[in-house]
């Protein structure tokens, strides 16, 4: 699935949605996807909740769906309101993506999980669950970001905390190329003739 680094880096220039990061004043994770069972931010919400008071993180949510209203419940039982935002659906993460101390993918399985290049050409780090399909092949199994067996938050909880004390020094945009447009567009032409 290809990514367009150019818009990419246009829509980082031009700071889209900044108003919302202007509104987050600290540290931040981000997580973005329907807010599904497939996409298992319960797990990551329930991680959060512990590792959050030693780091002063917060947590930013994008995305809408069917699961709204339990994952709600969920930040609200533990107290989370202050540090955990469900921000809804938003046309162009990447400015948002970009300023984040990390992506997390805590889904239970994937199609291709377009958001991982996406976060690669953003230049953030990257946490995965190991689930089919995707993840794996993408962060060529582990060189490029963090995986971690599904549902397993003491793991996530783990990595997240590495992640912030000691953020790995990455050419993520190195990766980032080999799922841009033109490169995968001249594949196809390849392919086709």
């Amino acid at each position: 699935n290809p990514i367009n680094i150019k818009k990419i880096d246009r829509e980082i220039r031009l700071k889209k949605n900044i108003e919302i990061f202007s509104k987050i004043k600290s540290k931040f994770i981000i997580a973005i996807g329907r807010l599904t069972y497939q996409k298992n931010f319960d797990l990551l919400i329930h991680a959060f909740n512990e590792i959050y008071k030693d780091t002063k993180l917060k947590l930013i949510i994008v995305g809408k769906g069917e699961e709204k209203t339990k994952l709600e419940k969920i930040i609200k039982n533990l107290d989370l309101s202050d540090h955990v935002s469900l921000i809804g659906y938003i046309d162009s993460p990447y400015y948002l993506i970009s300023k984040a101390e990390m992506l997390i993918l805590s889904s239970r399985y994937e199609g291709f999980g377009n958001v991982i290049p996406e976060a690669l050409a953003c230049k953030t780090n990257i946490i995965s669950s190991n689930c089919d399909f995707g993840p794996s092949e993408i962060l060529e199994n582990g060189k490029w970001g963090k995986l971690f067996p599904v549902g397993d938050k003491k793991k996530l909880k783990k990595l997240i905390l590495k992640y912030h004390y000691n953020p790995p020094k990455l050419n993520l945009r190195k990766r980032a190329r080999d799922f841009d447009i033109e490169k995968i567009s001249r594949k196809y032409f390849e392919l086709l003739n």
